[in-house]
């Protein structure tokens, strides 16, 4: 696994290929480039506009099972939000990388973040026992590290996304689940977060 002290950037414009193992594998890993906080910015160029209020939402998405370690003592990663996602204000999101102990150690971990629209994946079949995979194999996917400083910090077993939206993102989907290295919790030694669906309003 790769570490910096930078925020990474993986940008997938993901074609579907011939192996669906080989695209979960293509969305799960990570890149390294700089620059998550412009290139999300430029996901609000030509993006679709609002007329009038928008209410923005938080929405959780579960799959059909959970994903869940086959070690005692780590659970499935889980996903908290507060107020609501409004444009010009910082998103109120944050994961718990392990429930059962928040703060016991730092894990590995990284956030995965898209657009518009998602697809859920039983990732079951390839390694990762329980797990429902929510990014969609079309999309540009932004994978993020934790730095400090960045948009997304860890501190213990807590870790929080901050970003702040502009206006162009009014009515916009933003997509987020979180990746977590969890050794023994099942083939891939990875834990999938459930995902989480943001409505940014005004």
């Amino acid at each position: 696994m790769r570490t910096s002290t930078a925020a990474l950037l993986f940008l997938c414009s993901c074609q579907v290929p011939d192996s669906q193992q080989d695209v979960i594998d293509d969305i799960l890993s990570l890149g390294a480039q700089d620059g998550v906080a412009i290139a999300l910015a430029s996901e609000g160029v030509g993006g679709p506009t609002v007329a009038g209020p928008f209410a923005g939402r938080y929405r959780v998405l579960h799959g059909a099972t959970a994903c869940s370690s086959a070690t005692k003592g780590q659970g499935n990663p889980a996903v908290h939000t507060q107020g609501v996602p409004t444009v010009g204000e910082p998103l109120r999101i944050e994961w718990t990388v392990n429930p059962t102990a928040p703060y016991e150690t730092t894990r590995p971990a990284y956030l995965l973040v898209w657009f518009d629209e998602c697809l859920e994946t039983d990732i079951s079949p390839f390694g990762y026992r329980g797990c429902t995979l929510w990014a969609p194999f079309d999309r540009r996917i932004y994978t993020v590290m934790p730095s400090a400083g960045g948009v997304l910090t860890q501190n213990g077993g807590r870790l929080r996304f901050s970003w702040t939206p502009g206006s162009e993102f009014v009515g916009r989907k933003l997509f987020s689940q979180l990746v977590v290295y969890s050794p023994g919790a099942n083939e891939r030694d990875w834990l999938l977060s459930p995902g989480l669906e943001t409505w940014v309003g005004n």
